[in-house]
């Protein structure tokens, strides 16, 4: 994704956009990344192709869910409109002059528009209580988040105030990313002018810096230390599923430290000299947030920070200094530095200022191409993690396999077999590999809903695609045929089991089982 991403966006900010960003810091994203991601968006009439290019990133599943967010959001707001018209009688006045939902912009109204206090429409009457509806609207963007008492105060009916404190969005990112999908679907719900502006701006006076810019009321974190007493009792989880993370070896009832809870919880280490702001905390408090998410909300501050800091000294994966970025960025002013005084002083300044020039261009290239090493080596470090937890899975398989047969050594035959009746119908999709013309010829009957096929026939892309789980019977199975299915399956995600029998009969029984106790 990030190969196709990055591309799209402009090599150089375009100085005539106006970049109007809050004074905020995202810890997912450089401020770079935004701001040519905002470029693209601000040039999207100018720029249509790239723009199409960049939602085209987002696959159909994931748009469809934001236009979700977005559309429930536009039905919410319409349907407290159409109470308030219902039910509280609009005038003649209200409804002669056309839909007041499809009105390009409230100042078209009339000169008397404030967007600092309550728009007043150039109609007949008080329009708070003669035209309910239309001030319900055209107000919606001054008093979204307002105190209940001014909500109150300008709506006049104690209705329209329930139904505007009660409005609330989910999810604002995914309104406003889906507000411009809409767009560029050419989407009729971006023409409802009024109910659609309503709408996105009440989502972005619900994003974090929606309220006002952003001010240092307390440091994130003290000076503290952590409690490295040890003092919990540990307890294994109870009922943990197959594919969860196994627990660590350590004794029931062993004693712990909070710092060695945290590790274990999340791979990181509490910080040795810090603890989280008590002033923080106080102010959330004094604002009316509850103790127990106040103190949480100031641990989070103290670990966003944190989390910053190590991303601005994070080392790059390569054998160079540990202040990459920062010694290129010292070399670039440098450079520029000498650039200039040498064109100030000598005569033949061009020729050592083009050296200097190539000089900070290979400086900037090999920051460029560190970056690019650092996510490619990212992404081969997921695909290896991603590829070892299959393969843990598929141990796991075989070592489950391996007890089951040897728990069931002496066991009676008769004792088995009276649980399972065949031939057996498994609920599940299921396909088999493997195994001898004989042995196939004799399971087939047992198990007529699952799909066996012959060791000359080459997997079936498809069939392995919309099977629930793959079976395999190693016993007669080459070596290529094996891993072409075993790639498929781990391609696809499905699970991987092994027959342990050569007796047709007690592979039908094994599988009948797994089948029997997946479900329970």
């Amino acid at each position: 994704m990030e190969e196709q991403f990055y591309p799209l966006l402009p090599e150089k900010l375009d100085e005539e956009v106006d970049f109007e960003t809050p004074d905020v810091d995202d810890l997912d994203h450089s401020r770079d990344e935004i701001l040519g991601v905002m470029s693209v968006l601000l040039n999207r009439k100018d720029s249509r192709q790239s723009f199409r290019k960049l939602w085209g990133l987002v696959d159909k599943e994931t748009a469809g869910k934001l236009k979700g967010e977005f559309k429930d959001a536009l039905l919410d707001y319409f349907e407290r409109f159409l109470e308030i018209s219902a039910r509280i009688g609009p005038s003649a006045a209200q409804t002669s002059g056309g839909s007041p939902m499809l009105l390009a912009n409230p100042a078209s109204y009339g000169e008397n528009f404030d967007p600092r206090g309550p728009y007043e429409p150039d109609l007949p009457g008080p329009p708070a209580k003669d035209h309910a509806g239309l001030w319900f609207l055209t107000n919606t963007a001054l008093l979204i988040g307002a105190p209940p008492e001014k909500i109150r105060q300008t709506l006049y009916y104690r209705r329209s105030s329930e139904l505007m404190e009660g409005f609330r969005i989910r999810d604002p990112y995914a309104v406003c990313a889906a507000y411009l999908l809409l767009e560029r679907d050419g989407d009729v719900l971006v023409d409802l002018n009024m109910l659609t502006a309503a709408v996105v701006l009440c989502a972005e006076r619900h994003l974090p810096w929606g309220a006002d810019e952003a001010y240092s009321y307390a440091e994130p974190y003290g000076n503290g230390t952590p409690d490295l007493s040890l003092r919990y009792a540990y307890h294994p989880r109870e009922n943990v599923e197959e594919e969860d993370l196994p627990d660590p070896d350590i004794e029931e009832g062993e004693l712990l430290s909070e710092g060695q809870l945290f590790y274990l919880a999340t791979g990181y280490a509490l910080p040795r000299n810090q603890a989280p702001s008590d002033r923080l905390k106080n102010w959330f408090l004094e604002q009316g947030v509850p103790e127990g998410r106040a103190e949480a909300l100031a641990w989070g501050a103290w670990f966003a920070s944190y989390m910053d800091d190590l991303r601005a000294q994070r080392p790059m994966p390569f054998d160079v200094p540990d202040d990459f970025e920062d010694f290129l960025k010292s070399q670039d002013e440098e450079l520029t530095e000498l650039a200039e005084e040498a064109s100030a002083e000598e005569a033949d300044s061009a020729a050592q200022a083009a050296e200097l020039t190539r000089q900070l261009k290979e400086s900037r290239r090999a920051l460029h191409e560190a970056e690019q090493g650092m996510r490619r080596l990212q992404e081969r470090f997921r695909a290896m993690e991603a590829d070892t937890l299959r393969d843990r899975a598929e141990l796991s398989q075989l070592r489950e396999t391996l007890f089951d047969l040897r728990g069931r050594e002496g066991q009676p035959e008769d004792e088995a077999e009276a649980a399972i009746a065949f031939p057996y119908q498994t609920k599940r999709r299921i396909v088999a590999f493997g195994g001898h013309d004989t042995w196939r010829k004799a399971i087939r009957p047992m198990l007529p809903s699952v799909r066996f096929f012959d060791r000359e026939m080459l997997p079936d892309i498809n069939a392995i695609k919309g099977a629930d789980a793959v079976w395999i019977q190693p016993n007669a199975i080459s070596h290529p045929f094996y891993y072409r299915v075993i790639d498929m399956a781990r391609k696809e995600n499905i699970s991987i089991r092994y027959f342990g029998f050569a007796s047709a009969r007690k592979c039908a029984e094994q599988l009948a089982a797994d089948e029997m106790a997946a479900a329970e």
